[in-house]
């Protein structure tokens, strides 16, 4: 039969409950517990996030507790020497987890007194910052936030007629001259004279627009947000910019309101005129403005069709804008208007007599020969474009480098001259 010496086991139990309240309770005195917070909150703020690529390291969100001991050692509280005969004897459940949640608490205050040692000491010979510690701590990237290229707009192409070309290939456009005795009084009897018809022709040569940016594999592959979009949109936004300024050398050249002005008509047919902007009595600008009215008054008799369309260039929206009549009233209100020449929003266009002036960016001309206003009727004047071509080569020059190219046909010609109108601005 077993015989449980009580006696020998108190008393081996006794020493060693000496040294271990010993040892705890120098571990859980308040400097130590201290330490250990401040060394766990500094790791916790340096624990990496567990996402792929980058991440912004935000402050941790936690406080620091410190569970009371299972036995206090000090008369109050379980007895240890107690749960030990109760799980050695009675195999009580209650006793066997405060044994073993005690043996853990030991373990850990061992682990977290070794790992404050080492953060003090780290920290008594390194001063480590955000900035000399940038390596492990890289920026946060916002793609959400990214911004993105100014898109301008084609005022002036969205004016036109429009049509679709596949190719370079010229092409002809049948032209009406002129016709006469085409019609006359009937005489009973007596068939009419033939009339004469004459018909010309007008040639449109497309031309090709191209574009290629060249990125390394590494930036595509890592970039965010997506390079090789980026890159695309910056040159599909370069061939809209570089398609409004052909329209309006067409519309400002010798084959539109170009030219040397002879009785309100350039040689090709359309209509022009030159007004001082410093001229008018008794405030400057104000002939400029009666001007204006004069070339939409003469429109419909020169073309027999009210336009559809009037934009004007930086230094004639300036014009508008601060445009006053003697009282110092503005001529172009933008509310309350009374007895005004039109109304005026900035960045939307002014009214004029019904006729809405809009603002091209592309109608950069200010010397003498060049159109500040352009009036026009869309049916004389067309813009063909083919669909625009993107590409990417993937390893066309080599695995390093990866290829954006864009590639379109675009052509503009003024079909009708006397259905364009061209107003010049001079300052003396």
């Amino acid at each position: 039969m077993f015989e449980f010496d009580f006696e020998q086991f108190t008393s081996q139990l006794g020493s060693q409950l000496v040294e271990s309240h010993k040892a705890l309770t120098e571990s859980l005195s308040e400097s130590l517990s201290e330490s250990i917070s401040a060394g766990v909150k500094a790791a916790l703020e340096n624990i990496s996030s567990p996402q792929d690529g980058p991440q912004p390291v935000r402050s941790a969100r936690f406080t620091v507790t410190r569970e009371a001991p299972v036995y206090s050692l000090d008369g109050g509280g379980p007895s240890m020497v107690r749960d030990a005969w109760y799980s050695a004897r009675e195999h009580d459940a209650d006793a066997r987890e405060r044994l073993r949640r005690f043996r853990v608490q030991s373990e850990e205050v061992a682990k977290l007194a070794h790992h404050a040692v080492r953060m003090n000491a780290t920290s008594a010979q390194f001063a480590v910052s955000t900035s000399s510690a940038s390596a492990v701590i890289p920026p946060g990237y916002r793609p959400d936030l990214f911004v993105p290229q100014l898109t301008q707009g084609r005022p002036l192409t969205n004016a036109l007629s429009t049509g679709t070309i596949a190719n370079a290939t010229p092409f002809v456009v049948p032209v009406f001259t002129s016709a006469s005795g085409a019609t006359g009084d009937h005489t009973e009897g007596t068939n009419p004279t033939a009339g004469s018809l004459s018909l010309t022709t007008t040639t449109v040569t497309p031309g090709a627009i191209s574009g290629l940016l060249q990125l390394t594999r590494e930036i595509v592959d890592s970039s965010n947000p997506a390079i090789d979009q980026i890159a695309l949109n910056a040159m599909r936004e370069s061939y809209a910019q570089q398609t409004e300024a052909k329209v309006y050398a067409m519309l400002n050249g010798a084959s539109g309101a170009g030219g040397t002005i002879a009785s309100g008509l350039v040689p090709s047919g359309a209509q022009a005129a030159t007004f001082s902007s410093t001229g008018g009595t008794p405030y400057a600008e104000v002939a400029l403005i009666k001007g204006i009215r004069q070339q939409l008054a003469a429109y419909p008799f020169k073309r027999f069709a009210a336009p559809t369309a009037a934009l004007m260039g930086q230094n004639a929206t300036g014009i508008f804008a601060t445009v006053t009549d003697s009282t110092g009233r503005p001529l172009f209100p933008s509310v309350g208007a009374q007895n005004a020449v039109g109304t005026g929003a900035a960045g939307q266009g002014w009214d004029v007599d019904g006729q809405v002036f809009r603002p091209a960016w592309a109608m950069t001309g200010t010397a003498a020969g060049d159109s500040q206003i352009l009036i026009l009727n869309e049916a004389d004047a067309w813009a063909w474009e083919s669909p625009l071509l993107t590409f990417r080569f993937e390893e066309k020059s080599g695995p390093a480098l990866i290829e954006m190219a864009l590639f379109g046909y675009f052509a503009t010609h003024v079909l009708r001259p006397v259905g364009l109108s061209g107003i010049r601005i001079t300052s003396s």
